[in-house]
């Protein structure tokens, strides 16, 4: 392997970490009896490079690096000099080269995690419809620019679980919490975001924040459900562009860790969900740290943005509305702070139209997601499988210590 994976040249299974307990250690082994499962299933199309640490804070969420395997045909092409070795003819001796096939191996990012029992694309899908197949129609249809794609995607039975798995492309400058605290995209969780973190200078935060905003747009346009997992971790960065990920939880009915929305519970439309993150997002650009109340406060406006005046203003245009009224995402962008920012990215993309073209099966999806989200703020569906986790452990916003557990 390349020199960047030389401390993942034997896949760990996580059994002999010292540092793990029992439990986690079985759960890593069970993941990782599931991943090569997963990888037979998929004829020899991804090897398996490394069992990665958890580098995300879903608990029952495990990371594999991959490579893909993919064997393209390339066409037979002219040749200027053709000498023929052979007593017979041969393409080669027409003068074009042999057809052959090359096998181009990618590095992939891929995770792996059990289904929650109340999974809404396999309650809502009817027996005859595969969720494979629906799920990818919709997360395959989304281009764009500013969001980060999801390349393949698999559900399967293993042990007592129900896993599902899905394949991105591994990127090595990880997400835009990982450029707040320095971080390797490769670090456990639980260690790398307990150092202290850095404020973002103006001009990325206006850069990174309307990319944000640009792929809302587009999720609100196609008519995706709000996206409700909105964080500095689901935002990956890829040549200093901000990609949003994450858009297969909601569709899956995952739990999220958001901290605005464990707190916007009086929220009175589910369209305001996005909005609270995006205020929440801005925040930690800005301050270095996650807030940890629902909205700032006048101390944390004097204290951590006294170099964003116009910060200042998109977070009490969000938060501190007179009428009470959230702004919508289109009023985000015409702010001046971000109205004016270059979208390099999107000249010359055709980004493509298939609001009309999903099938009746992926649009019963899209509605049975956007039913269940309304009912989880209007607080008629069960908390047991409500979206929302406490939020994260509060650090100190100069330090990055834990402040308590």
């Amino acid at each position: 392997h390349s020199v960047r994976y030389q401390q993942y040249t034997a896949l760990d299974s996580g059994i002999g970490a010292p540092d793990r307990s029992p439990r986690e250690r079985a759960a890593r082994e069970r993941a990782y009896a599931a991943c090569q499962e997963w990888l037979q299933n998929t004829g020899g199309r991804y090897e398996s490079i490394a069992h990665l640490d958890d580098i995300g804070s879903r608990s029952n969420k495990h990371w594999f690096l991959l490579n893909d395997c993919t064997v393209t045909s390339r066409r037979p092409t002219p040749l200027l000099h053709s000498v023929s070795l052979f007593p017979f003819p041969t393409a080669n001796h027409y003068g074009f080269a042999l057809a052959t096939h090359l096998q181009i191996r990618t590095d992939r990012l891929m995770t792996l995690l059990p289904l929650p029992p109340d999974c809404i694309a396999l309650e809502e899908l009817p027996p005859s419809e595969c969720p494979q197949g629906v799920l990818m129609e919709l997360l395959g249809s989304l281009q764009h620019p500013y969001i980060y794609p999801v390349l393949d995607l698999g559900f399967f039975p293993s042990d007592s679980h129900q896993y599902t798995s899905l394949v991105m492309p591994f990127n090595p400058r990880g997400s835009l919490k990982d450029l707040i605290y320095k971080s390797q995209w490769n670090e456990p969780w639980s260690r790398k975001y307990t150092r202290k973190s850095t404020c973002l200078p103006l001009s990325q935060v206006q850069r990174l924040g309307r990319q944000i905003l640009e792929a809302l747009l587009f999720l609100r346009e196609r008519g995706i459900p709000s996206h409700g997992h909105l964080h500095s971790g689901n935002v990956i960065l890829q040549n200093g562009v901000a990609r949003l990920s994450g858009l297969e939880n909601g569709l899956l009915g995952l739990n999220s860790r958001v901290n605005a929305v464990v707190w916007a519970r009086s929220a009175p439309d589910i369209d305001n969900i996005d909005v609270i993150c995006f205020g929440h997002l801005l925040f930690e650009m800005c301050a270095g740290y996650e807030l940890t109340s629902p909205q700032p406060t006048p101390g944390h406006y004097q204290l951590d943005l006294e170099r964003y005046p116009q910060v200042v203003d998109v977070l009490q245009m969000i938060f501190e509305s007179p009428d009470g009224r959230y702004p919508t995402v289109e009023e985000l962008v015409l702010c001046d702070i971000f109205r004016n920012i270059d979208l390099r990215e999107m000249r010359g993309t055709c980004v493509p139209s298939f609001k009309h073209g999903l099938s009746s099966s992926t649009l019963s999806l899209l509605n049975a997601v956007r039913r269940r989200q309304g009912a989880i703020l209007s607080g008629s569906y069960s908390e047991g499988s409500s979206p929302c986790t406490p939020p994260s452990t509060p650090r100190d916003r100069k330090t990055g210590c834990v402040l308590f557990v």
